[in-house]
């Protein structure tokens, strides 16, 4: 990861090397976001709400056939070789993670849609790209990682006059506590975390006009933790295999303890803005 910074340099270890990102590869089958839950069973299959979070996503994305988008945090790939399919658009997606890179290009190659989908190795605060390449783009539960402002300025720079960005994100509520901050940011390198009515403000400092916020907190945050508590008893086993018993034990004292802060702490919302 050269020429990476420390920040982003953490962000791709954790998502490489650490059990939690495992777990969440695991259930959500390759999709490293959490859950939406609205009309389908709740504390069953983690990746069936994964799966719904993905198609709210692509349902606010502007963007047309031919057009260029950009995915800044690409995760394993599956929204945007999603969204690429859908829109018949070309997607650059970059990861801090080698070991999400190399999943996410096996995947362009099952798809066969090499030349359409590219991903890469890239720091989110310094894009390989040059002024105004993208028509679209999207931080899909990614921007917490690497500072609102400073993500949304490089954004800003990549996409074109016009272009629609759209974001998934965890708000932070009022009850959450200076402990809870600190938590978030040693559990899972939560850099920067802002409130819902920050975001019109925030968004209008970086060069964007703010045009909704989606309030999906009460069927996001809770009903997925439901759900992971179920996961992670129905494949204990492969935990134990994967981890060893204190690898597990740790899991699940994780799941338990993130539960506990996330739940009062953090919101979640989709956001989008329009580059000016």
């Amino acid at each position: 990861m050269e020429n990476f910074t420390e920040k982003h340099e953490n962000v791709g270890n954790f998502y490489s090397t650490q059990l939690l990102p495992r777990f969440w590869e695991l259930t959500n089958e390759n999709q490293i976001h959490i859950g939406y839950w609205e009309g389908v069973q709740i504390g069953g299959d983690a990746s069936v709400g994964a799966k719904k979070l993905t198609d709210l996503m692509l349902g606010k994305v502007e963007i047309r056939a031919g057009e260029k988008f950009i995915d800044i945090g690409c995760g394993y790939g599956v929204p945007g070789v999603l969204l690429a399919k859908m829109k018949n658009c070309e997607i650059d997606g970059i990861t801090a993670s080698d070991y999400q890179l190399d999943l996410a290009k096996k995947l362009v190659e099952k798809e066969n849609l090499q030349g359409k989908v590219r991903f890469q190795l890239a720091d989110a605060l310094a894009l390989p790209y040059a002024n105004e390449s993208f028509d679209g783009g999207w931080f899909f539960e990614s921007i917490f990682h690497m500072g609102h402002t400073e993500a949304l300025k490089e954004a800003h720079r990549v996409l074109k006059s016009g272009a629609t960005l759209a974001i998934s994100d965890f708000p932070k509520l009022s009850g959450m506590t200076t402990e809870d901050r600190q938590y978030l940011k040693e559990i899972s390198l939560f850099t920067t975390i802002v409130s819902m009515d920050e975001y019109p403000k925030l968004l209008e400092s970086c060069g964007f006009e703010f045009i909704d916020i989606l309030d999906i907190g009460k069927n996001v945050v809770a009903p997925s933790w439901a759900c992971y508590h179920v996961a992670l008893e129905n494949n204990k086993q492969i935990f134990l295999d994967m981890a060893g018993e204190d690898g597990y034990k740790f899991l699940k004292k994780t799941i338990v303890e993130f539960e506990n802060v996330i739940v009062r702490a953090l919101g979640y919302c989709v956001v989008r803005a329009r580059k000016k």
